[in-house]
């Protein structure tokens, strides 16, 4: 009796559900409600494998990019990082080590060993000192001393003007910070960078409008390269004023004598952090605790992390694999590995074929021109948000199931109630259990033997 009420109950409860074709399932006769039934449990399925499917590519954090163009009346002074090629002065070099250099040393032999430091067209003097020395035995100095031994900044720079809409000139070099690096081909190299922000967290970059210039002049110096075939070159790179930068690995080189004009473009990527793949990382956040030091990219991070490791097995900085500015110890190679060698003469030799296009000492012109200035914004955002998330599955439930959100309630509920009622029937069953366990105590009691024997009163 209370297993019918039991069951009784429950298709009461199903027979008010609301849910499509609950009702008409139970009222059905046999063939009818089997055919119902393989048709409701293949709807079942059919939402279920939607609505799953549809989650691993939600649980993906897929995104969508837009791309915009701007052109903005006001926008940031950029930061400017220039090198020359020459990153030692021959001339200091040789006079404080001299038997590094000619003719202590034979230059002759040299070039037959080194043939891609050493121009085809120079004739050698003997009364001149020259170095001959290989990048990978040079003295084992400090990056200070080598500084000492490099370009000054007042030797590069010789002038920076900013120019505003009104026409009106500001100095712009009055600071400049320098930035060790380690250029093409290994050798220790004087950097200065014009507008930075390095180890200043508190400024915000300097901003101007945009029909503002800034005209740069650059010396160039060829009577006193460390090695004859070095040109008479100026790397140059513009940048994120927060940013320091290697010009020898992210720049453009600019030829003597000539006069240049860029115009400034400026490209921003909007990330979206973890779990999402563009995976951001605030950096800006990094560079602020760091106290205006480190990167502001991931492919500077990789950078910084190669210099760590070499640091860290070597205590020194490899200049053959090493692009992120710093000043550690240099290391030293007893023998140049093969690829490295080969990397080197390759740059070195079309280095030297440059190099006849004429030598002369003048001064190069650069005009920074924000004119024209495109900011080209990348912006990434979620394929997929939160509140579509109820859009797609209650769109999965309308169509294989007929059911809407009103429904999903109503089906919730009867689920409870169901639940309660069965409950409630196993409750009640453990009871009644119980109850005859204990009336068979009552009549019965255990021997020493553990058998039950009938009581007689």
């Amino acid at each position: 009796m209370d297993g019918y009420n039991w069951k009784k109950g429950i298709r009461i409860i199903m027979k008010r559900s609301v849910v499509t074709g609950v009702p008409e399932l139970l009222e059905a006769r046999y063939l009818s409600r089997f055919i119902r039934i393989c048709v409701f449990i293949c709807c079942l399925v059919g939402f279920l494998y939607y609505t799953i499917s549809f989650l691993f590519k939600y649980w993906k954090y897929p995104t969508v990019m837009d791309v915009v163009v701007e052109y903005p009346d006001i926008v940031e002074i950029p930061a400017v990082t220039v090198c020359t090629y020459n990153g030692i002065s021959a001339k200091l070099f040789c006079f404080i080590y001299p038997e590094s250099c000619s003719p202590f040393k034979n230059y002759t032999e040299f070039c037959i060993q080194y043939f891609y430091f050493c121009d085809r067209n120079y004739i050698y003097d003997n009364n001149i000192s020259v170095p001959a020395i290989s990048p990978y035995d040079l003295p084992d100095l400090s990056r200070l001393d080598y500084k000492d031994l490099g370009v000054r900044a007042e030797d590069l720079i010789e002038s920076c003007e900013f120019m505003d809409a009104t026409g009106t000139p500001v100095v712009c070099a009055k600071e400049v910070k320098w930035v060790a690096v380690f250029d093409s081909m290994g050798l220790p190299n004087n950097c200065y960078a014009i507008n930075s922000l390095i180890g200043n967290v508190s400024m915000e970059p300097f901003t101007t409008v945009s029909k503002s210039y800034v005209i740069l002049k650059l010396k160039t110096e060829v009577s006193d390269t460390f090695y004859t075939s070095t040109p008479s070159s100026i790397q140059i790179s513009v940048h994120n004023p927060r940013n320091i930068v290697n010009p020898f690995k992210k720049g453009i080189s600019i030829k003597p004598c000539y006069n240049y004009n860029l115009f400034i473009s400026k490209t921003v990527n909007d990330l979206l952090p973890y779990p999402y793949s563009t995976n951001c990382t605030d950096y800006l956040d990094l560079w602020k605790a760091r106290g205006g030091y480190g990167p502001l990219s991931q492919t500077q991070c990789r950078e910084e992390c190669l210099l760590n490791v070499s640091l860290n097995e070597s205590n020194c900085a490899d200049p053959f694999y090493i692009s992120y500015p710093n000043t550690a110890k240099i290391c030293h190679h007893r023998e140049c590995r093969e690829d490295i060698k080969v990397a080197v003469e390759e740059f070195a030799s079309l280095l030297s074929m440059r190099i006849k296009d004429g030598r002369q000492e003048c001064t190069s012109v650069i005009n920074l021109s924000f004119n024209r200035m495109e900011i080209k914004r990348f912006a990434y955002y979620p394929k997929y948000q939160t509140v579509e998330l109820f859009g797609y599955i209650g769109g999965y439930l309308g169509v294989s199931l007929g059911i809407s959100l009103l429904a999903v309630s109503d089906l919730l509920e009867t689920l409870l109630l169901i639940f309660k009622a069965i409950r409630a029937a196993f409750k009640k069953r453990r009871i009644k259990k119980q109850d005859m366990i204990q009336k068979m105590h009552s009549r019965f009691h255990a021997d020493s033997r553990g058998n039950f024997r009938l009581k007689i009163y």
